[in-house]
């Protein structure tokens, strides 16, 4: 009765601000407030500008510890699939209901506080490699609907899951190996919707389906990554951007997108990060973050981390430094030496497997970008560097990276063929500081080395906590001002026997719980997943409908 209640009053008062706005701005900005709520997690980095953060939370660095599982939901074992079904995503959640999906297409709608489902609904057309819809990306979820994608991009009912449009997330179908055609791209970032626009980006199947790629030396590599937006009404597609600057002719493939864009509203402007070619020559948009315009795709400004990075079996020597985080905005006042008085710095940030996180503001005078400042975190590998998203809470970032540790204790690119020498890595970093020149890493916190000691999960802030997941199969919760680990949380016992429950996504956080997806192993080996719920002893009823309204003051974020 009392999350009707706190519903009801929160519709009313959402409604009334989409009275007054056009109806799409009002649902972009209803979603951006509803994220600040006790219930609401929309979209993989809880609002547009892919902070990762939850500022209104009874959890926090006095009583993480005492969370205990509420409930646990294993996947359903299918017979015959060709592997099992993993959660390698963050769940979203809205208005009480949580949503994920899993590896073999199937997505789940359940009762948040009590784990009951209220639907799932199975988007794969079969069960071998050409047919599952292999959903490694968050569903986005506003008032009305839910989106998700891997080879095809849904909209789906949010109240019962029905498909309401379905589209090729690439609309480039070609012949696979048994002559039936097959969607060509199947990897996908995640769904992001802004207004009445749909945004997703794309890359190839080049390393997977095809014999004619990653598998033959004499391979000839013809995939390009790239953005697109469809019409969310519709599914109509409006604009394409390839980063092979729309010419195939010049550049090689690859350049792919594998990461959520980021959104900077009042500059119009959608951000992402890109992989590496596959051949010669290479793309200036390859290991880049780039700006485009976000209602056209026209070009604003692109940054190239790593030049002339070719890598694929026919290229294997290429570092495969891909621009490997969700690009993250922010603001923060300071005086660098350029600067006569403190200025506004409003900052787009992304970190790549070269180890480098970087900063740039928003807006550039040129089309070719000049960073703010770059952080060293880690040794770089193909492996290793940022493979997990930062957090960002109040003019700090964190950062999560791994690496190897060598006999000298000194951290080196990740061996994979050492994986006892796997050492995973957080530091917190004083935005302020870095920009003024000042000493700017406020902590350093490592674990390690061992076995699957690895970091993909986003790092995410809530209530003086910072989570970061760990592939060996526990959550660790930090002091978010001294970087002391305060406990570790294994989503599910027991998991997948020796191997536990592998963590690859980040950690869902509401008024007083936490949601866990877990299952797939550094590998890409499918284990059984799931979503485990862990939560404080504090009945619902006593959280009060303040905690809904207190955060609606702080719109972007």
């Amino acid at each position: 009765m009392a999350k009707l209640f706190v519903n009801f009053v929160l519709f009313a008062f959402l409604s009334t601000i989409a009275l007054t706005l056009a109806f799409d701005d009002a649902q972009t900005i209803i979603a951006e407030l509803s994220a600040k709520t006790n219930n609401n997690w929309f979209n993989v980095g809880n609002g547009l500008a892919n902070q990762g953060q939850k500022l209104s939370t009874l959890i926090t660095r006095s009583n993480v510890a005492k969370l205990t599982q509420s409930w646990r939901r294993d996947c359903d074992l299918v017979p015959g699939a060709p592997f099992n079904a993993s959660v390698d995503s963050q769940p979203t959640l809205l208005f009480g209901d949580l949503y994920y999906a899993d590896s073999l297409g199937r997505v789940y709608s359940v009762d948040a506080e009590s784990g009951i489902q209220n639907w799932v609904v199975n988007l794969s057309t079969g069960l071998d490699t050409y047919t599952i819809e292999s959903f490694r990306k968050s569903p986005f979820v506003d008032i009305e609907h839910v989106y998700v994608a891997a080879r095809s991009i849904f909209k789906l009912n949010r109240a019962t899951g029905a498909v309401i449009w379905k589209r090729s997330s690439s609309g480039d179908q070609r012949p696979g190996p048994d002559g039936r055609p097959v969607d060509y791209y199947t990897t996908v970032g995640d769904v992001q919707v802004v207004g009445n626009k749909v945004y997703l980006g794309i890359a190839s199947n080049q390393n997977g389906i095809y014999p004619t790629s990653f598998l033959t030396p004499n391979a000839t590599y013809n995939a390009r990554g790239h953005v697109s937006c469809w019409n969310k009404y519709s599914g109509a597609l409006l604009w394409k951007f390839y980063t092979d600057m729309g010419r195939p002719d010049l550049y090689g493939a690859g350049a792919d997108v594998w990461v959520s864009p980021g959104f900077d509203l009042p500059t119009n402007t959608i951000f992402f990060g890109t992989g590496n070619a596959f051949a010669p020559p290479v793309s200036p948009l390859s290991d880049a973050i780039v700006a485009l315009d976000l209602d056209t795709g026209v070009l604003k400004w692109s940054y190239q981390f790593t030049a002339n990075d070719s890598y694929s079996r026919q290229y294997p020597n290429g570092p495969d430094f891909d621009v490997n985080t969700h690009p993250i905005i922010f603001e923060v006042v300071a005086k660098r030496q350029s600067d006569v008085i403190p200025r506004l710095y409003r900052i787009v940030g992304a970190g790549s497997k070269d180890g480098t996180f970087r900063l740039f503001e928003v807006k550039q005078a040129s089309t070719t970008g000049v960073p703010l400042a770059i952080i060293r975190c880690d040794p770089g590998s193909n492996l290793g560097g940022f493979q997990a998203h930062p957090g960002y809470h109040d003019g700090v970032l964190y950062l999560s990276t791994h690496a190897s540790v060598n006999a000298s204790g000194v951290r080196v690119p990740l061996t994979t063929a050492q994986p006892a020498t796997w050492s995973a890595k957080i530091i917190a970093v004083d935005v302020i500081a870095l920009l003024e020149n000042r000493t700017n890493v406020i902590w350093n916190n490592t674990i390690g080395p061992g076995f699957n000691l690895l970091s993909f999960g986003a790092a995410n802030y809530a209530g003086g906590v910072v989570y970061q997941p760990i592939n060996a199969g526990y959550l660790r919760a930090l002091n978010s001002e001294t970087g002391e680990e305060i406990t570790r949380i294994n989503p599910a016992p027991g998991a997948n026997g020796p191997f536990g429950a592998n963590l690859h996504c980040g950690t869902t956080i509401t008024r007083n719980a936490l949601y866990i997806g877990y299952g797939i192993a550094f590998s890409g080996t499918f284990l059984r997943g799931g979503v485990s719920r862990w939560a404080l002893p504090v009945n619902l009823t006593s959280l009060g409908l303040l905690g809904d309204l207190q955060d609606w003051n702080y719109i972007y974020a």
